[in-house]
């Protein structure tokens, strides 16, 4: 068999047009309403422009408007200690740029999410991608209801936050002067232990439209790896129920066939999805996004090691690390510094115990926890 390199393909798209994205929902969530603004990008780009400078607001039916805050770039958010929504209340976003664009979306009744009636959570074994691959973990499902069969449509969001431990720690920084050595770190400076928070960025949605009840039981709403890294230690999920209109519903869910089900020949082709944001200044071009308003019901719920079968190895955090050893002059490393940024000081090498001789080195990620984590315990961590 012969192998061969080949060229990367790089197709020439012609006539692309990079459009408003607009993300957002009036929600009485704690944290407040947030609506995250950007501009599609094209395939030769790595990632999107926020975009910055613009005025952002929710108008009330009723009259009153209120200012969201730009708190990080294309992130506006609301003051929920000024400002919370009202159930049953309509709003709609306005948005106009510093470029002149303006944006604005149809209304929008506020609606009550029920509460979420349980997270069950139970030991799985399913098949891996590989061929004979099988993946162990624990299946997290979700159930729901509304006595009222108000709600019918609904959408959930998580966060998951776990602890962990970096497999080389610092406890030590090098110092030249009065003579090249390692100088302790106070403990309060030390960051071999940290927590790490990572959001959902899937479109997690489901209906009870075609049930007589207004019910839903065990949702699978994420499976957790054991082989992730994230339960080695104890893990957290929260996850955040919201209740949508019908026409958000087939908006989100046109978006999920089209971002989860493309990618052979025969899956369906793609379609512009048109969500109830307008450009007011060009009515006919299309606006990427859908502006929801729906209060929030959350729930939170814990991993810890005790609960998973002794039969199973979970993996540590940060598995791969490994150190890597340089032989360098001290003088030159004393002019120079290090030779590559990507590595940090971990410990030296010494010839028969006094001399210097050379450096063992990590990647920051691995030595210092607050590369990828915060090393604030979580208010609400068990103890």
């Amino acid at each position: 068999m012969t192998l061969a390199c080949r060229d990367p393909y790089r197709p020439e798209i012609e006539g692309f047009e990079s459009l408003m994205v607009i993300e957002g929902r009036v929600t009485d969530d704690t944290a407040g309403s947030q609506v995250r603004l950007s501009r599609s990008y094209g395939f030769e780009q790595s990632s999107a422009q926020a975009v910055q400078g613009a005025t952002v607001r929710f108008d009330a039916e009723s009259g009153e408007s209120y200012l969201l805050t730009e708190v990080a770039p294309g992130l506006y958010q609301t003051d929920p200690d000024s400002w919370m929504p009202a159930p049953g209340a309509a709003y709609r976003l306005r948005v106009d740029t510093r470029e002149g664009e303006a944006f604005a979306s149809s209304y929008e009744r506020l609606k009550v999410a029920p509460s979420i009636s349980a997270l069950d959570k139970a030991f799985t074994e399913r098949n891996g991608q590989a061929l004979g691959q099988i993946d162990q973990g624990m299946q997290i499902k979700l159930s729901t209801s509304d006595p009222t069969g108000e709600t019918r449509f609904y959408q959930w969001a998580y966060d998951e936050t776990y602890e962990f431990f970096v497999p080389y720690p610092i406890f030590e920084r090098w110092e030249w002067e009065p003579t090249p050595r390692g100088v302790p770190i106070p403990w309060e400076e030390e960051t071999y232990h940290c927590y790490r928070s990572l959001v959902s960025e899937e479109i997690l949605i489901g209906t009870t439209r075609q049930l007589e009840e207004d019910v839903i039981r065990d949702f699978p709403l994420l499976f957790v790896d054991a082989q992730s890294g994230k339960v080695y230690w104890d893990y957290s999920l929260r996850v955040k129920q919201y209740a949508l209109s019908e026409e958000e519903f087939a908006y989100l869910e046109a978006m999920k066939a089209n971002t989860e089900t493309t990618g052979s020949l025969f899956d369906p082709i793609p379609t512009e999805i048109r969500g109830n944001i307008m450009d007011l200044n060009d009515p006919e071009r299309p606006v990427i996004g859908y502006f929801g308003a729906s209060t929030v019901s959350e729930q939170r719920i814990f991993l810890h090691p005790n609960e998973w079968p002794t039969t199973v190895r979970r993996q540590r955090p940060l598995s791969r690390c490994e150190p890597d050893t340089i032989e360098l002059d001290l003088f030159e490393l004393q002019i120079t510094g290090m030779p590559n940024e990507s590595y940090i000081w971990y410990d030296t090498l010494y010839v028969e115990g006094i001399f210097p001789a050379g450096f063992l080195l990590v990647r920051p990620h691995c030595g210092d926890c607050k590369v990828t984590g915060f090393p604030e315990r979580p208010p609400y961590w068990p103890n």
